[in-house]
């Protein structure tokens, strides 16, 4: 196993994770609209909006997306770059959260 895979692998966990808790948890104005809009669209009992606030739920979903994103772009800037910076995202955070 090459080093590039394992920093791709790990940029890709990064990303999954901090996607992840935007759409199902943060409260950034339109990440919090769309969940609510679920609500609304669908009813409460619908499994469309317990899809987007359930972490576990949401998060099987977004990992495949980003896992076959990796596998295609992954040796590129282009999906480097925004990747880096969504796995800093979730680190940092963490950490802030972690040592509050």
């Amino acid at each position: 196993m090459s080093l590039d895979l394992v920093v791709v692998a790990l940029l890709a966990v990064g990303a999954a994770a901090r996607l992840t808790r935007l759409v199902s948890m943060d409260v950034f104005p339109p990440a919090r609209k769309f969940r609510e809009w679920t609500v609304r669209r669908f009813g409460d009992e619908h499994w469309i909006p317990e899809l987007v606030y359930c972490p576990w739920c949401i998060g099987f979903w977004i990992s495949g997306a980003v896992g076959a994103s990796a596998w295609l772009w992954g040796d590129t800037l282009a999906w480097q770059i925004p990747a880096s910076l969504l796995a800093l995202s979730f680190v940092v955070s963490a950490l802030v959260v972690a040592t509050d």
